[in-house]
């Protein structure tokens, strides 16, 4: 069996909103779960990890979250049916999830992530995963 592609889904610009929260309902989850989730600049090539994006600051359940800086201890595991939060506070440069409600710390504190233009993006790298949008709400 070949390793399915990269493949990652634009959302939504988020350059005028001041606080974007987003929620995903993990519908599926294979036994190797390949699901990311977070922010990255406008780019042309999103048929590649986003771990490995430079632009790029977001959380993959079980592996940590991962930034221009590499990969990093953060989080937990999924599994089938939990509820993925992201939270992007522009205003306070930061970047928090949570699962389940549990709110599992701040992510990212950057300066980097409050200027320019931010687009919610998830990745999917394995092909039994399945996630859904919830909810989505932006605050000015």
């Amino acid at each position: 069996m070949t390793k399915p592609e990269h493949s990652a889904i634009l959302l939504k610009d988020f350059e005028k909103w001041s606080t974007n929260i987003i929620k995903y309902k993990i519908v599926d989850i294979g036994e190797h779960p390949g699901i990311y989730f977070g922010l990255t600049r406008p780019i042309k090539n999103l048929n590649k990890d986003m771990c490995k994006d430079e632009h790029a600051f977001g959380f993959r359940p079980g592996v940590g979250k991962c930034s221009r800086n590499g990969i990093e201890p953060y989080g937990k595991p999924i599994k089938k049916g939990d509820i993925v939060t992201m939270i992007h506070d522009r205003d306070n440069s930061k970047l928090s999830f949570l699962i389940n409600d549990e709110d599992l710390g701040v992510a990212f504190y950057s300066e980097s992530l409050n200027p320019g233009r931010y687009i919610a993006v998830i990745g999917l790298y394995n092909v039994e995963d399945v996630v859904e949008i919830l909810d989505w709400t932006n605050e000015k």
